[in-house]
């Protein structure tokens, strides 16, 4: 997992908004999982103003899944005008977003960053030319 995820909403080729979440910092701070619990990323998503109280009880719990869950849940909530009836891409190496973006009914397409990166930059030579 990264250390920061980014959000970017793209309207006529264009960058129009974009946040930047620290979600897999504290995510391997807190030992999560690389997989979610989809129980728990639910859960949170309903009431992510309860994140502190979901966390202790995963950590009692002894469940790294539930951590990774519950965190991804909070970040899903607080990022939903990005992704709710949105067209979604997901560059990254693993699948946890598209994974969780997935259980909420939400279109994924997943890119590999280095494809990403490469066609990016050619197709920004296209336009230079």
């Amino acid at each position: 997992m990264t250390e920061v995820t980014h959000w970017c909403q793209i309207s006529a080729e264009e960058v129009v908004s974009f946040q930047s979440a620290l979600t897999p910092e504290l995510a391997r701070a807190l030992g999560a999982a690389d997989h979610a619990d989809l129980a728990a990323l639910t859960d949170t998503m309903s009431r992510p103003e309860r994140l502190a109280l979901h966390l202790r009880s995963a950590k009692l719990a002894e469940s790294a899944d539930a951590v990774a869950g519950h965190l991804l849940g909070a970040e899903l909530a607080a990022m939903r005008p990005y992704w709710l009836g949105q067209q979604v891409i997901v560059i990254a190496q693993n699948s946890l977003y598209s994974e969780a973006l997935s259980s909420q009914g939400v279109p994924v397409e997943t890119l590999n960053p280095s494809d990403a990166a490469r066609d990016g930059l050619m197709a920004l030579r296209q336009k230079t030319r």
